[in-house]
């Protein structure tokens, strides 16, 4: 994410930010010497196993965090396996584990070899490790494992403490990169003055996966003591073309929440042509949070959407058995020219999102067990620090899957959908058979159950039930073809047919709810007022059977329409929509 600076009092806080980083940098930032391993199985400190090009000769350390003052950038790769399990600062430039750098090859000095090749480092105890950026040549600050090409990186988190890297974090860049975390807190992204520095599991190419089965990583931060704002930075789980990323969130067997990850910037589950995969067990968490701080400072940027499969190309899944997903964001599912699948298993997790969007590629798959299954929540406006997106949008094309509902033990009715928030709707349907009222299966009591649309108090949920669900009779809906404004519409009856027909869309003291689809024509040419105008839409369908589509309204003369007279029947008063799903 760039920084787009509005105002001058932001430019000054990007100047005092660049002075702070310069005058608290522990680390020199005299030139960086790249230290390459030099032996097999050994710890990272206490002997010289670490060898350099020393102006053509060469040299050896024991010590990459005092080595030239920290200023180094190391690369494990020879087939070594490292051990970090040393206490203190220890601060440096940079990490590869597994190269296949140039300068890695240090056969042609005397003395050297060819060290490049496949790594493993392996940090435990209460260990901590800072990759530092530093503004002017240098300017590393990278964490990379699995770097190149047919090159194996490996590592495991074991510490209690933190692995804080101010500014790359990929695993599988190139090649192929694993990286497992069993506890402490990793940090990718931090320093608000590094560039490029999206964290990414498979990224241009390569393969990653990541284990956090305990502790929390961080994309960013969340209240930089530089800026005085977030730090935001995207996570990207198999992100550009030939990449795969998978990312499992908990081992299932940790305390709720106990693997945790936090970020205040984008998450894409497949992107750029990649594909990626998030698996959230029972312990798992992801927070994707708003940048409020931000925001209020003018930012560009703020908001934090959740995609899955994004761009083409893109093949995206979310697979999610208990645990929680929270994000204050949009989620959007296969929305675009990418692919993307939420599978969500069972009973016993936490979806909430701001806004849903279902794409003609996305596919919404519940499986159910005696109890049921875990629904989605849609925040809306009853989450007020938030993204601007909400509601829920299901795309033409839009895909459901319902499966095992036979083992569901109860005829209680389920919600898929939960919108809380009453000023928002439910737009659109999933594509045959998923159809309003159709009979989706029948439960362990041999119970048939029934898809509504209009569920819920507000009538914009998401709901299977044992009742054939009736149709909504608010609002008045075009049934003709080609006609006068005015000689048009009809109200519905409750059971997807035609009530009264026609009805004065300006009666009931101008309170009527407008919806012109069924590919009509209506030609205004009387002035009067209503409620709201949704011109072209899939809201009719709702209310009188195969009424939704396209619409169009010509005005002759002086005819006016006045939308909104504070007495709604709806919550959408003095909206014109034209064009919506």
């Amino acid at each position: 994410m760039k920084y787009r600076f509005a105002t001058a009092i932001q430019q000054t806080l990007l100047a005092a930010a660049i002075g702070l980083a310069a005058i608290g940098m522990a680390v020199s930032s005299a030139s960086a010497d790249n230290l390459i391993w030099n032996d097999g199985a050994a710890n990272f400190v206490g002997a010289p196993r670490w060898s350099f090009n020393n102006a053509g000769a060469l040299g050896t350390t024991s010590n990459p965090f005092t080595h030239n003052g920290g200023a180094n950038t190391v690369y494990i790769g020879n087939g070594g396996a490292v051990t970090l399990n040393t206490a203190g600062a220890n601060q440096i430039f940079g990490v590869r584990v597994g190269t296949q750098a140039g300068f890695a090859d240090l056969s042609g000095l005397a003395g050297g070899a060819d060290y490049r090749g496949n790594g493993t480092l392996q940090v435990s105890g209460a260990t901590p490790l800072a990759v530092v950026f530093v503004s002017g040549p240098n300017q590393d600050g990278d964490f990379i494992v699995g770097g190149a090409p047919a090159t194996l990186g490996t590592v495991a988190w074991d510490s209690t403490q933190s692995l804080v890297v101010d500014g790359s974090f990929r695993v599988g860049q190139n090649g192929t990169g694993v990286f497992t975390q069993t506890g402490g807190t990793v940090v990718g992204g931090f320093n608000p003055l590094a560039t490029d520095n999206f964290l990414a599991v498979g990224s241009t190419g390569g393969t990653g996966t990541y284990h956090l089965n305990n502790g929390t990583l961080e994309a960013g931060d969340d209240v930089n003591g530089i800026t005085g704002f977030e730090v935001r930075r995207a996570l990207r789980i198999g992100n550009a073309g030939g990449s795969t990323g998978t990312f499992n969130l908990g081992d299932g067997v940790g305390a709720a929440g106990s693997a945790r990850i936090v970020t205040y910037d984008d998450v894409f589950i497949g992107a750029s042509g990649g594909a990626g995969t998030l698996n959230i067990a029972a312990d798992g968490r992801l927070d994707v949070r708003y940048a409020a701080l931000a925001n209020s400072f003018g930012l560009s940027g703020a908001e934090a959407p959740l995609a899955i499969g994004f761009g083409a190309g893109s093949v995206g899944k979310i697979r999610q058995q208990g645990g929680v997903l929270d994000t204050d964001g949009l989620l959007q599912v296969g929305v675009g020219a990418g692919s993307g699948a939420y599978e969500i298993v069972g009973p016993g997790g936490s979806i909430n999102v701001r806004g849903l969007e279902v794409g003609a590629n996305g596919t919404l798959d519940f499986t159910f067990s005696a109890a049921g299954t875990t629904k989605i929540t849609v925040e809306g406006g009853t989450n007020p620090t938030a993204d601007v997106s909400r509601g829920v949008n299901l795309f033409s094309g839009a895909n459901l899957q319902l499966n095992s509902l036979n083992l569901y033990n109860s005829n209680g009715a389920v919600t898929l959908i939960d919108t809380l928030d009453p000023a928002d709707e439910l737009v659109g349907q999933f594509q045959a058979p998923f159809t309003q009222g159709a009979m989706v299966g029948t439960n362990a009591l041999g119970t048939p159950f029934f898809l509504n649309y209009i569920g819920g108090t507000n009538n914009n949920d998401l709901v299977l039930q044992t009742s054939v669900p009736g149709s909504l009779t608010d609002g008045l809906v075009w049934n003709s073809g080609a006609a006068n404004f005015t000689a048009g519409f009809a109200r519905g009856n409750g059971s997807f047919g035609v009530a009264a027909f026609p009805v004065d869309p300006f009666g009931a003291g101008g309170t009527e709810d407008l919806f012109l689809g069924n590919n009509g024509v209506a030609t205004l040419s009387t002035s009067g007022t209503a409620d709201s105008l949704r011109i072209g839409n899939n809201q009719a369908g709702s209310r009188i059977a195969g009424r939704q589509g396209n619409g169009t309204l010509t005005a002759t003369g002086s005819a006016s329409l006045t939308l909104g007279n504070g007495a709604a029947q709806v919550v959408n008063t003095g909206d014109l929509t034209v064009g919506e799903g």
